[in-house]
């Protein structure tokens, strides 16, 4: 079985398909070459790749489009299922993703409060005790998305004795109490950056998102409150991030995710105090091994003709059956 995976080696979590899956065949190819190498392949893992009708339609023997994570958006589903090519993802949780991400956004909150830019400076001048940052403890977070990545980042961030204030669309009284949620509610988002030191974004990404994150809500940021990002760059255009920062409405932003990607690492956006990972959430030891290990699960059940796991489609593919 060839296994299509556009872009380069995706280093550890490679070498762990290629042991997992020993008699497939794992073809890494030119994201502007899919046209040219998918016609034989079983499954494509698209990644960042946008995977279109076109691209069903040279995919001669594909079965599956299956993400090595959670986000779909780039996938034309209703395409692959009148082509009953099912469409299939890696669930955050279980798998380690969730973990990951949200030691990521720990991360950035970190090297913000810390002022870790501005500490380099002071390291070089040989000068010590500066600059005074400020702690999580006590500070008030406010996650936007309590879904598995927001409420396993919930999970981390009590030791820290924070506030947490939390947007999700299905809430419950048990969501609140089970992680300390302070306020909960599934639509005041300006209620959340109004009060928040720090704003995470965790949420699940649709197209119709796109750009939910607005001046409006960064004209209603706590002052000297900084936002993280490690969902996706849809969420918040760079537009908006750089009047945001230009014009003192946020203190700092923290991405592991942007507007395109792969991002211009020259953009003058990266002068300001932005920190910025390349989209490393998930890109640890846990969850390559657990990404790897549901990726290689279903290939299996691809082969033994057992139902794929976690795919959104299957149920309207069999209904046309």
């Amino acid at each position: 079985m060839k296994i299509l995976f556009p872009g380069g080696r995706w280093g550890d979590l490679t070498e762990r398909l290629e042991s997992k899956l020993p008699d497939c065949q794992i073809v890494h190819c030119p994201p502007d070459t899919i046209l040219e190498n998918i016609s034989d392949a079983s499954l494509i893992i698209p990644a960042m790749n946008r995977i279109t009708a076109e691209i069903m339609d040279a995919g001669k023997t594909l079965k599956i489009i299956h993400q090595a994570g959670v986000g779909l958006e780039g996938v034309d589903i209703p395409a692959a299922t009148e082509r009953n090519i099912m469409v299939a993802n890696v669930p955050s949780l279980g798998s380690g993703n969730a973990e990951s991400v949200a030691e990521v956004a720990v991360l950035h909150m970190m090297l913000h409060t810390r002022r870790y830019h501005k500490s380099q400076e002071f390291l070089k001048d040989k000068k010590l005790g500066q600059p005074a940052g400020t702690t999580l403890y006590g500070k008030t977070i406010g996650i936007i998305g309590v879904g598995n990545i927001g409420k396993t980042l919930a999970r981390r961030l009590k030791p820290f004795e924070v506030t947490l204030l939390g947007v999700e669309l299905f809430a419950t009284e048990e969501l609140k109490q089970e992680y300390g949620f302070q306020w909960l509610d599934k639509s005041d988002l300006g209620y959340l950056f109004e009060n928040s030191d720090i704003v995470a974004c965790t949420a699940g990404y649709t197209p119709d998102q796109k750009g939910l994150i607005d001046k409006s809500l960064f004209d209603r940021m706590k002052p000297g409150a900084y936002f993280i990002n490690v969902a996706r760059g849809g969420f918040v255009d760079r537009e908006t991030l750089e009047y945001a920062l230009k014009n003192d409405k946020v203190a700092g932003v923290g991405l592991d995710v942007f507007w395109e990607e792969p991002v211009d690492p020259d953009d003058p956006i990266f002068q300001m105090n932005v920190t910025a990972t390349p989209h490393i959430g998930a890109a640890t030891d846990t969850g390559y091994e657990g990404i790897a290990t549901k990726l290689s699960e279903n290939v299996r059940r691809l082969q033994n003709g057992e139902d794929i796991l976690n795919c959104v489609n299957l149920e309207e593919i069999k209904k046309k059956a």
